[in-house]
């Protein structure tokens, strides 16, 4: 269910180039990504499944952001509801109550977080398996192709293949960068952890 390399959701890093972070998906990008389809007569992926898994996806990730977005917004209603209460109740001690917040709060973003390793470990297991059955079939292709005597129909064939193994190089670069862009929503989901 990975995407060919032209998805144009996330750009490939620069090889060269100092890392930067990547913006994360917003749910309306995960639904508008394209995939080229692949020629008659060659393996490529079912575009009803990778629809569906964008869909999954994309509901996953508002879902998320509409968690998130609640929890910083109760977070906030909660602070302003505590100093309001503390001025009209001077002496109270306010710490349990804003500790209760963050601990729950924290509980939260903890689920959250271990939702999406979960989702990476998934999507990198998807990727590894579509990843060993291209590299079978180039390799099946490539044993046919040596065994032909029709120097012509080798060099077609050569030439698919390669082009097949670029591909595969540049899906690992797409799936490298989903794999930061998941990290990079991790490592945001850890600074709202911090007080």
């Amino acid at each position: 269910m990975n995407p060919d390399p032209t998805v144009t959701t996330a750009p490939a890093p620069a090889a060269a180039a100092a890392p930067r972070p990547v913006r994360p998906l917003s749910p309306g990008e995960v639904r508008a990504a394209t995939f080229t389809r692949t020629p008659l007569g060659r393996r490529g992926f079912d575009e009803d499944e990778v629809l569906r898994y964008l869909d999954r996806l994309s509901g996953e990730i508002a879902t998320r952001d509409e968690a998130i977005g609640r929890l910083m917004h109760e977070n906030r209603k909660l602070r302003h509801a505590l100093r309001e209460w503390h001025r009209d109740m001077i002496g109270y001690d306010g710490v349990d109550l804003v500790t209760l917040a963050q601990q729950q709060v924290e509980e939260q973003v903890a689920q959250t977080d271990a939702y999406s390793r979960q989702r990476e470990e998934e999507a990198t297991r998807l990727y590894d398996e579509i990843v060993a059955e291209a590299y079978e079939e180039a390799e099946r292709r490539l044993s046919e192709v040596m065994s032909d005597d029709l120097h012509e129909q080798a060099v077609r064939q050569r030439t698919l293949v390669v082009a097949l193994l670029q591909s595969l190089e540049a899906l690992a670069t797409q799936v490298d960068a989903t794999r930061q862009t998941f990290g990079a929503e991790i490592d945001k989901l850890e600074v709202l952890e911090k007080p």
